[in-house]
């Protein structure tokens, strides 16, 4: 629902969603699958002049007995209240022609719950608690006809903390943090520089430095992490990013872009202070290392585009090589917490990996009423001794036709993924099959009443197919054929 008077505007939404199992191709239920949830957002807008606004928005986002099939548990509840304060400014005939500030907080909250599966050894409560707040500043400005420039200020604060209690028959409860209470602060600014350096040749320079720090919040934290011998598991590191992109005009139809760049990234809470967190993937528990560097790449990217009226060819080159690539590695000198765990990984920093790969698109409109739209993406990657790394989509193509002659509109779509043959055995990875699937979508819209009316009617996996995705843990089977109706009204 939306209101708007001169000056004041306010908007509200809601969703609620409830959902069982579903059912894979060949109609096999998924157990665990099911959730339910309800999101709300309210937003205030004050236009304070035709140069500038202000805006308040409040998010909320509750979930409860969220299934999770590829996992030992689910999720008994997960809140998230997200809220923000925000001015705008934009005056194209000035010299800075665009800023903004912004202040924001969110909280997030979730219970794991073991209480519904069946054949539990132990039960345990898990709760996780995650706070940030922070606040951006950043403007737009024309140096002159041809140059452009963008800078950006911001920083932000947030406290991890996740804990697990265990609850054995006849013993005392056992109590650990699996995320030790620890508190991040970054701090940073960007600037991005656009010069046109003639009619068809464009250059852009963007730069980003960053100060991280990372802290443990408690002394049952600092006590916990020391049983590894960390003493000092506190860390300041600065980030350094920097990317180079010129694209060239080659003729009326024709352009072409490069870059290069060189990024930094900080280990996660979870690779720094992680304590025995069971990952289901592949079945080990994981223990992180305060002491990691931090990862770092160079890239190369390079595209071509061909449009000619309103049709659109694209194609793009990546390659990026890491060093100091983070990974978990077996310690065999550790004993699992988890019952089953086939042991305990650490995360360990190697010398370097790599990962390339191309992404191919195009839309087509061969008369005014069909639209023909394709894309196919490939990555590969490897580590330093040539090993594939873990969690690589294979050659993957979504195609759709849609024609649309009137108020009718008709829809086919396909999507195809192809074997995945490179994939990591350390990381519990196996060879996944390749899929076809097709869908289909119809709709109508008219015009009842000055109120405009549009029904939609799809089925999704139309031959009912058992696939599933390589990057799905566990390999469960996703939905099978899904029949929808849909209709929007407006007034």
């Amino acid at each position: 629902m939306n209101y708007s008077s001169n000056r004041w505007a306010f908007r509200a939404s809601g969703t609620y969603r409830k959902s069982n199992n579903y059912r894979s191709g060949g109609g096999e239920e998924i157990n665990f699958s099911q959730y339910e949830k309800l999101n709300y957002s309210l937003s205030a807008k004050f236009q304070q002049n035709n140069n500038t606004y202000i805006k308040a928005d409040l998010l909320a986002d509750d979930g409860w007995n969220i299934g999770y099939p590829a996992l030992p548990m689910d999720v008994g509840s997960a809140n998230a209240r997200v809220a923000s304060l925000s001015i705008h400014h934009s005056d194209f005939s000035k010299w800075l022609y665009k800023w903004q500030m912004k202040v924001y907080a969110n909280k997030i909250s979730h219970f794991m719950d073991d209480t519904k599966r069946p054949f539990v050894p132990i039960h345990m409560d898990m709760p996780g608690l995650s706070k940030t707040f922070g606040a951006f500043a950043e403007g737009e400005m024309k140096l002159n006809k041809k140059q452009r420039l963008s800078i950006r200020a911001d920083g932000s604060s947030t406290y991890l903390s996740a804990s697990m209690t265990m609850y054995q028959p006849g013993q005392l409860p056992m109590y650990m943090l699996t995320w030790p209470d620890n508190r991040k602060g970054q701090y940073g600014i960007a600037a991005s520089w656009i010069t046109e350096i003639d009619s068809t040749l464009k250059l852009q320079i963007t730069s980003r430095a960053d100060i991280i720090t990372y802290s443990l919040a408690t002394v049952a934290a600092k006590d916990q992490v020391s049983i590894f011998g960390y003493s000092a598991a506190n860390r300041n590191d600065l980030l350094k990013n920097i990317s180079t992109q010129l694209s060239k005009k080659i003729t009326k139809n024709l352009k072409a872009t490069g870059s290069i760049s060189y990024s930094e990234r900080m280990p996660t809470a979870s690779e720094l202070y992680g304590f025995y967190l069971f990952n289901n993937s592949d079945g080990f528990d994981y223990i992180g290392s305060p002491e990691l560097k931090k990862e770092n790449a160079w890239q190369a990217d390079a595209s071509i585009l061909y449009s000619k009226g309103r049709n659109r060819v694209q194609f793009n080159y990546f390659y990026s090589r890491m060093a100091n690539y983070i990974m978990g590695k077996v310690d065999p000198t550790l004993s699992t917490m988890t019952i089953g765990a086939n042991g305990v990984k650490s995360y360990i920093n190697i010398s370097n990996a790599s990962i390339s790969g191309f992404e191919a698109s195009a839309f087509l409109k061969p008369t005014v009423d069909l639209d023909i739209v394709s894309t196919v993406r490939y990555t590969k990657g490897k580590d330093a001794d040539g090993n594939p790394l873990p969690f690589i989509a294979p050659f993957k193509n979504l195609t759709s036709f849609r024609y649309q002659p009137g108020i009718i509109s008709i829809q086919l779509e396909s999507e195809t993924a192809l074997q995945q043959n490179k994939v990591s055995y350390q990381a519990g990875e196996d060879k996944t099959p390749g899929y076809f699937l097709l869908n289909t979508r119809l709709g109508y819209a008219t015009t009842i009443s000055k109120s405009s009316v549009e029904l939609q009617v799809g089925v999704e996996n139309i031959f009912d197919k058992k696939y599933y995705e390589h990057l799905d843990w566990g390999n469960i089977n996703r939905s099978g054929r899904n029949i929808y109706v849909q209709t929007k009204l407006l007034f």
